[in-house]
């Protein structure tokens, strides 16, 4: 009877475990919900994003799969620019494959133009993150 009960102990310490694992949290601690929102910052020089000569791209998305923590890219707006035409929102381009493709992605696909992006949200740091949001999205 011992031993069954220090077998099934076992097991539930390896169920407890690997349902840990298996969910995604940020550096800072806590696991980020689906449809949970971010902000991330990077620098860029890409002419189509306003930025010829460098500027900080301010990136908007979402956790789009909790088990593996992939992000889906929303949006994006140059920190720099004053213009309403460099701001971008996924869902202004839906119909347009190629630009999604291009420019946002799709869940766990990073956007072709831009790779230095973080796939999953178990990529980012405590001060890579900013502005967390469990509002699902933003620039919808």
């Amino acid at each position: 009877e011992k031993k069954s009960l220090v077998i099934a102990l076992l097991l539930l310490l390896l169920l407890a475990k690997h349902s840990y694992s298996t969910t995604p949290e940020l550096c800072y601690g806590g696991p980020l919900g689906q449809d949970e929102s971010f902000e991330y910052e990077l620098p860029t020089t890409e002419r189509a994003l306003c930025s010829p000569y460098g500027s900080t791209i301010r990136w908007y998305g979402k956790v789009c799969d909790r088990t593996t923590g992939a992000v889906l890219y929303t949006g994006m707006r140059n920190l720099a620019a004053t213009s309403k035409k460099c701001e971008w929102s996924r869902y202004d381009y839906l119909d347009d494959q190629e630009w999604l493709d291009e420019w946002v992605g799709d869940c766990g696909k990073l956007p072709a133009k831009e790779q230095a992006l973080p796939r999953t949200i178990c990529n980012f740091t405590s001060t890579t993150i900013t502005n967390i949001s469990p509002c699902g999205g933003l620039l919808k």
